[in-house]
Parts: C-alpha cells; structure tokens; sequence
C-alpha cells in the first residue's frame, strides 16, 4: 500500500511538472498572439485616407462630401487641411524651406479622414476610394496601398502561425495529462480492484481520481504561468516591448488545464472499472 501511494505522489508530482512546462508554452503562445495583435491595432491606428480637394471647392460640396466620409464603415474623425498647413506640415517634416517667400503653393486643400483600428483595412479603404472618387470635388486619394497590402499579409501569416502553435501546444497539454492520470490510475489499480471486489461504486473510485485531475490541472495552470510572468520580468528588463497576457488568456490557460485534468481524470477512473 505504502509503495502503491509513494508511486501515486511521483506521478502526480511528475505529470504537474510536466504539464507545467507545457502550460508557460501555451501561456507563451497566448501572449505572442495577443502582443501581435496589439502591433497590427498599432499599426492600423496611425492609417489616414487623405482626399484632396479641388481648388474650386464649394462649402455645399465640402459638406456633402463630409456626410459621405461620416457613413463609411468604421469611420471615426477627419479634419480639414487648406494648403497653408499642408505646406507647413511638409516643410515642418523635411526641416527646410520648401518653396520661396510669396511663391505659389502647390499642396492641395485636403480633408484627412481616420478609422477604428479594427476597420482600417485594405478592403475598406479601397471600398472608401470606389465610393469617394466620383465625388466632383475630388481630386485625388491617397492612402498606404503597399504597405498596407504587405503588412496585413504579414499579420495573417504570423497570425495563424501562432494559432497553429496554440492548437499544437494545447493537444500537447491534453496528452501530457492524460498519459499522467493514467500512470497515476495504474499506480493505485490493485487498490481499485479490490475496491471493485468489494462493491465500490463510481464515486468511490472516480471522484478521489476525478480531486487528483482537478489538483493537477489547478496546480499547473499556477505554476506555468508563474513561471511564464518570470521569463516574462525578465524579458521586460531587457526592454523588450511586450505586455503581459490578458486576463482572458490567463482565463483561457486555467479552462484548458482544470478541463484537460478532469476529463484525463475521468478516462482513467473509467479504465479502473473495467
């Protein structure tokens, strides 16, 4: 009996361990995710549409083309720039004197329009552009199309990247507690047959194995993220520009845990049975 419980509290102590690795994995994966996709809001909150205006704009123009901007999808602020702080903007950027004193000013009258970060796609600038560009006092638009295009595939690829290494390190959790909840069942199997021999019913084999799953769920969840916040300090006293996972993601990590224990717990109370 003595041996059977000394190889119990091994293979608890061993598959908590074992999870716990995989657990700051998957925080680890959570937080790359989440800190990617806090860069590609960045990104997308410093976007403009700029559409430049006619010389000959009217006010009546200029405020119907308003009420078209304030419809699009996402829409969030424009501002109005004449020519004045166009130029003084672009002089103010290169550092330099751009035209002579009196000379004519080139840059158009221009009205800058921002979107919610979330909205400030390709699809919906080009779908701004379509429905704009007809409009008589407009000139021109203009927005990154490039380097939008390019980064919106960057932040897809990393983006599904890193939901393949979640998937990947979750089964990796389920299966590490699982083959533990076996070996923790198959240590205390004598003890559960006589159990069985005796009239002992489902609660009184599957809910002590049921605790276990549950303990070591709860006490991997702790301890990997524990030791995820850890690398996680450390890391940020490199000045590295990270933030530490949301308390969704850490909401997230404790279900996967606390489920993949009781479910492991339950398969292995169910082989005690058989």
């Amino acid at each position: 009996m003595k041996i059977g419980v000394a190889s119990e509290t091994t293979g608890i102590v061993g598959v908590i361990l074992a999870a716990t690795v995989v657990v700051m994995l998957l925080g680890a994966g959570i937080l790359l995710k989440e800190n990617l996709h806090r860069q590609e809001l960045k990104f997308r909150a410093d976007l403009r549409l700029e559409l430049f205006l006619r010389d000959d704009t009217t006010p009546a123009e200029l405020r119907e083309l308003t009420d078209q901007v304030a419809s699009l999808t996402g829409y969030e602020s424009c501002e109005n720039q004449d020519k004045a702080e166009a130029y003084a903007r672009m002089q103010g950027t290169l550092g330099t004197q751009l035209l002579p004193a009196g000379g004519y000013n080139p840059f158009p009258n221009s009205l800058i329009v921002t979107f919610d970060p979330k909205a400030s796609t390709f699809q919906n600038f080009q779908n701004a552009e379509n429905r704009l560009k007809s409009i008589r006092c407009v000139e021109g638009i203009r927005y990154p199309k490039a380097s939008l295009m390019s980064q919106e595939n960057t932040y897809s690829f990393f983006g599904k990247a890193a939901t393949l290494l979640l998937l990947l390190v979750t089964a990796a959790l389920f299966l590490v507690v699982w083959l533990g909840m076996h070996r923790i069942a198959l240590a205390r199997k004598d003890e559960s047959r006589v159990l069985v021999l005796l009239g002992a019913n489902w609660k009184q084999i599957g809910l002590p194995l049921i605790g276990k799953g549950l303990t070591v769920g709860i006490a991997a969840a702790i301890a990997g993220l524990l030791l995820l916040y850890l690398f996680w300090h450390l890391s940020s006293s490199l000045s590295l520009q990270l933030s530490f996972i949301t308390g969704n993601g850490i909401a997230v990590v404790a279900a996967c845990c606390i489920v993949a224990g009781a479910i492991s717990a339950i398969a292995a109370a169910r082989s005690q049975l058989k």
